[in-house]
This record gives C-alpha cells, structure tokens and sequence, in this order.
C-alpha cells in the first residue's frame, strides 16, 4: 500500500487503514512502539517487560536451577570495609 504524510500540528503522520488496524487488534487504547532501523520505520505493538518471567522463575526453582553459580559473600571478604 503506498500513503504519503499529513500534515498533524506540528508534526507530520500517516492515516493507518482501519482493516490494518482490525486485523492486529489495535485500538485507540493499544500502546504502539516504534523502531527505527536501516529499512525504515517500523511500527508494533508495545511488548510487555518482563511478561512471564515469574512462571519462568517458579519453572526455574522448581527444578533446582536458580542455585547460585558464584557465592554471593566470599569467605575472605573485609566486612569492616562497608559502612551501612
């Protein structure tokens, strides 16, 4: 599909077809990223941080893999150094 920009205030957009816009399930209220790159502009919806990771990290325990692969305080470690 070809479309050019519009003139909105200040800025400059495009007018996005309402089937596009059906078919991803985007609404007014959908949060939008948009990506730079050498292509162009790339336009998606905002994934969400983080969206599972917690049943990961109960999936991770449950099979003994979140064990510490460095301690976190070493026996020769100055505790006199810190001061809290």
């Amino acid at each position: 599909m070809n479309t050019s920009l519009k003139k909105i205030g200040n800025s400059q957009g495009i007018i996005l077809p309402a089937s596009f816009l059906k078919e991803l399930h985007i609404d007014n209220n959908t949060p939008l990223e948009m990506e730079l790159t050498e292509e162009g502009i790339i336009i998606h919806k905002h994934k969400e941080p983080r969206k599972g990771w917690a049943e990961a990290c109960k999936l991770a325990h449950s099979g003994g893999d979140d064990t510490l692969i460095i301690p976190d305080v070493f026996n020769d470690e100055p505790f006199e150094e810190w001061q809290w």
